[in-house]
């Protein structure tokens, strides 16, 4: 049996042990106060029982995470990379500046809890989604970059706010006529998000009987930025096209279907649900009524998640790209009726 060889252990002025290691072309150092843990550590290292650990790169946090966001500018859409941005920006500012190897799980700890008791530039506490959402980015840079360090640390748990919604007819009936028509019909209808309607145009997405999600629109630093589909397989969609939706479409002047931005839309919106009494909810909220709809219709919840573009692990597996299903044709078909049904008994009821 070959006999395992250490270099010679020597004592610094500290009076601490030290041992200078060479494996694999990488040089490791072993320093202890007591001789025997030395001499135990460098056969470990040599017998591979231990492995060194990596030194992190020569960086800041701040330069790491920018280091990170420069090597997935091909890759991640912008909006993802401008999100990547704020965070770098905006977050855990006590440890942003610190060296890579400076870091241990104790400061990043304090940096979660820091985030806890930090107010955002509006004075309201910053929300648990945004610092889980906020460390997870750090998480993938240190992974990167500081492979050895330990990234498990307690994150706040977020809760599920729990909203009550108004009645889809009271929604429908407030927007039906008024200038944010269009828009509003394609979200509670089609369950169509505000990226995805902003990115509807009739050349690509009116395709026979049917509205197709081609494209998306976004904003980036404050401009529009247009890109193919969505960013999740579960969203490349597409629904049957009532008659009535068709008709509005067919009254837009030029390609693109909902020409306006995101607080024009929003602020039309807020405008017609004040005018009809309606409690205020989020554009967004518009798909939670859809959803909430095709409960009531008792449409099963695996048609519905299809419809809806709402991922899981069965439905990422089976791209939405064969021609309807009978189930989900038939979701389309009751929703329309569902739908047209309250428009036409408001327009007969109108004085």
């Amino acid at each position: 049996m070959r006999r395992i060889k250490i270099p010679t252990v020597r004592q610094l002025p500290s009076g601490n042990y030290f041992c200078q290691l060479r494996i694999d072309g990488r040089s490791i150092s072993i320093t202890d106060p007591d001789e025997d843990v030395v001499i135990a550590k460098a056969y470990a290292y040599k017998a591979g029982l231990l492995k060194a650990k990596r030194q992190p790169e020569d960086l800041t946090l701040r330069e790491a995470c920018e280091k990170y966001i420069a090597s997935k500018r091909g890759r991640l859409s912008p909006s993802t990379i401008e999100g990547y941005e704020n965070k770098t920006r905006n977050m855990f500012a006590g440890i942003m500046d610190l060296k890579l190897s400076r870091l241990s799980t104790r400061l990043l700890d304090e940096a979660v809890d820091d985030e806890c008791l930090r107010t955002s530039r509006r004075g309201r506490p910053v929300s648990a989604k945004t610092i889980k959402n906020g460390f997870n980015f750090l998480k993938s840079v240190l992974r990167k970059y500081a492979p050895d360090l330990n990234v498990d640390v307690d994150l706040p748990e977020v809760h599920r706010k729990v909203t009550v919604l108004p009645d889809a007819d009271q929604i429908i009936r407030a927007v039906v006529g008024s200038p944010v028509e269009l828009p509003c019909l394609l979200a509670i209808w089609l369950s169509f998000t505000m990226s995805e309607i902003r990115g509807l145009t009739k050349s690509k997405s009116i395709q026979g009987p049917y509205i197709v999600i081609a494209e998306t629109v976004v904003r980036v630093k404050g401009q529009d930025v247009r890109k193919s589909s969505g960013k999740e397989p579960s969203r490349l969609r597409k629904a049957m096209l009532p008659d009535y939706l068709r008709k509005l479409i067919n009254q837009v002047d030029g390609d693109v279907i909902v020409p306006e931005t995101p607080n024009s839309i929003m602020r039309r919106f807020r405008t017609a649900l004040d005018a009809a009494g309606v409690p205020y909810i989020s554009f967004h909220m518009l798909r939670h009524v859809n959803v909430s709809m095709m409960s009531e219709l008792q449409i099963p919840k695996a048609v519905a998640r299809i419809r809806g573009g709402y991922s899981n692990d069965s439905i990422m597996e089976s791209v939405y790209d064969n021609a309807f299903d009978r189930s989900i044709a038939e979701a389309d078909r009751r929703i329309n009726s569902h739908i047209e049904g309250i428009i036409a008994n408001g327009i007969a009821n109108d004085p």
